[in-house]
């Protein structure tokens, strides 16, 4: 499957030399999708410590896929992908702008969207075969089934992130 064609507006246009370093198109698999999801650095530290003690077993952190348009279909994913460290750029539709929950930075490039905070971008394979009609570029949602933790944790926690403590 071809994606990530020119627009029709972008067709019988001179290219630039800046645009020769990038492809006009991709060549993807339909049936091997992969979900981005942006976390918070406290989110993305949680995450990143319960991958890896699932890895340490032999096991990979489950995650609940839902996207939508498909009403109450679930499918079920794992943790592929854990960046470096945090983007400085994300894709439109992940912003406010393409129906996403991530703010972008005033006057920054619409082409290129920066996120107002830091932000993760995980990404989560389907590990059921997705439904053909599922297309890339779809909303969705992700459940990651992180480790149990005492009430007590979670209060600080929330306590801590609230009042920006610092403390954890």
């Amino acid at each position: 499957m071809v994606i990530g064609l020119p627009k029709k507006d972008e067709l019988y246009r001179p290219w630039d030399r800046m645009e020769l370093e990038k492809p006009f198109c991709h060549i993807a698999d339909p049936t091997r999708l992969r979900i981005i999801v942006p976390v918070s650095p406290d989110d993305f530290e949680l995450i990143r410590t319960d991958k890896a003690r699932k890895a340490r077993n032999g096991e990979n952190l489950e995650v609940t896929l839902r996207v939508h348009g498909f009403g109450g279909q679930l499918w079920s994913g794992r943790v592929s992908h854990l960046p470096r460290s945090a983007d400085k750029t994300v894709p439109l539709q992940l912003t406010t702008k393409g129906g996403g929950p991530l703010a972008m930075k005033p006057g920054s490039d619409p082409n290129n969207p920066e996120p107002q905070s830091q932000v993760y971008l995980i990404g989560i394979d389907f590990e059921t075969p997705p439904d053909k009609a599922i297309s890339p570029g779809a909303l969705g949602q992700a459940k990651i089934h992180c480790e149990y933790r005492s009430a007590a944790w979670w209060t600080w926690r929330t306590l801590s992130a609230t009042f920006d403590l610092g403390l954890w």
